[in-house]
């Protein structure tokens, strides 16, 4: 039997630009994703990898342009990563 996980996060934000609309939505369909950590109290900076879960793409019209809300849900992978400094 294997361990359920129910540390799930989910997070939005907002795309002004139809430009940046391809590569998200190649990112949204990898099975390999990583947040962007920045590191804090003499920390690197790194990357960590993560699950795409779920998301939905929500386009609304603005005056003259279209505006993206991304939503995004996510868990940590168990991918073993090595952190140098």
């Amino acid at each position: 039997m294997q361990p359920k996980q129910n540390d799930f996060y989910e997070v939005f934000c907002i795309v002004y630009d139809e430009k940046d609309m391809n590569w998200i939505k190649e990112l949204l369909g990898t099975p390999r994703a990583y947040l962007q950590w920045k590191g804090v109290q003499g920390q690197n900076d790194g990357l960590i990898p993560i699950v795409i879960e779920d998301s939905e793409i929500v386009t609304l019209k603005n005056k003259d342009r279209y505006e993206y809300i991304i939503n995004l849900k996510y868990s940590m992978s168990n991918e073993r990563i090595n952190l140098r400094g």
